[in-house]
């Protein structure tokens, strides 16, 4: 069994140009590999991998096919660390490999009842970059292409940032080199889980918090990460409906997040670090006034369509105007 750690940062389309200069790239250790990558994902009718949280995938390489079975895990600001199981492919779905037997016994119980159908697909271009951190290795992945799933398409547009015997430090140390200068946010949807939302066709809805998975039996900074990471769920949530939607509500969860997130710093300040809730107060202040700021943008509209009148109450009011050919017979209410 291997371990997957990454990050994974969605990079806006206007900043390819911008990723392609960028002087990290200059620092890899042998010049970037280009792979055509085609994956099939598949899963049951009623998404049984999926309630277990379990991906299986076929990935061509050229000529070569792929197996793997990935478990999922809980994504902490677009980072993940989960347990993945790969082998070529021969034809048939081979699950020996595989060390959990409650999840080897799922996978070859619905493999022997030929249960398992492809479900959806993704293709895309990957460049990879290797570069030297401490005693191991880190890659960077550069991921551009589309996820097709029930007649419907998305597009992947994505960086990721993976340990090969490297540090964790090494990884955020990259991450934070690349999002002070490329439009970056990070992702932490999986690419089989925006399969599975096209499959579905599932619109985004506003996520609203939820209590805090605190340890009781913990120190003050345990709970404190908890908390923190729970807030940064909450906004991450919340933050691809607010790009796709008009709809306040998102934005509004994210402010609550924020609200919740800086409480937090105001509370643990005298257990964390000397200095810490300092340096992070201010960039979240900031980024409640900018938040602040669209929500008020936001709601502009729905309080002008507050304050129109309502037709029925000027029914005279309107057929004059109409009579004059100010307004079309359409707006006239029936």
């Amino acid at each position: 069994m291997g371990r997957e750690t990454e990050l994974k940062l969605a990079l806006a389309e206007h900043g390819w140009r911008a990723f392609s200069r960028h002087p990290l790239l200059r620092q890899a250790i042998a010049a970037p590999q280009t792979h055509t990558l085609r994956n099939l994902y598949f899963d049951t009718p009623d998404f049984r991998l999926r309630e277990q949280r379990a991906a299986l995938r076929l990935r061509r390489v050229g000529r070569r096919w792929l197996q793997t079975v990935k478990c999922a895990s809980a994504a902490s600001a677009g980072l993940s660390s989960r347990p993945e199981w790969e082998q070529p492919f021969t034809g048939l779905f081979d699950f020996s490999q595989v060390d959990d037997p409650t999840l080897r016994r799922l996978l070859e119980g619905l493999r022997d009842r030929g249960l398992l159908a492809q479900a959806f697909e993704t293709n895309f271009e990957r460049r990879e970059w290797r570069f030297k951190a401490g005693d191991g290795e880190l890659l960077l992945m550069a991921d551009r292409g589309t996820i097709e799933a029930a007649g419907r398409r998305d597009s992947i547009s994505e960086l990721e940032l993976e340990l090969a015997g490297a540090p964790i430090e090494a990884l955020l140390d990259h991450a934070d080199t690349l999002v002070r200068t490329l439009p970056l946010r990070a992702e932490s949807r999986s690419k089989a889980q925006r399969g599975y939302a096209l499959i579905e066709d599932m619109a985004c809805q506003p996520v609203r918090a939820v209590r805090s998975p605190v340890d009781p039996h913990g120190g003050a900074r345990h709970a404190f990460r908890a908390v923190a990471l729970d807030c940064i769920q909450h906004y991450q949530s919340n933050e691809v409906g607010a790009l796709q939607s008009d709809a306040p509500e998102f934005v509004h969860q994210m402010r609550v997040a924020l609200r919740r997130l800086r409480s937090a710093l105001r509370l643990f300040a005298p257990a964390l670090p000397e200095g810490m809730a300092a340096d992070l107060a201010l960039p979240l202040r900031a980024l409640a006034g900018d938040l602040g700021e669209l929500l008020r943008r936001l709601f502009q509209p729905l309080a002008l369509a507050d304050r129109l009148p309502e037709p029925h109450a000027h029914d005279d009011l309107f057929q004059s105007r109409q009579r004059m050919g100010i307004l079309p017979a359409e707006l006239l209410p029936q």
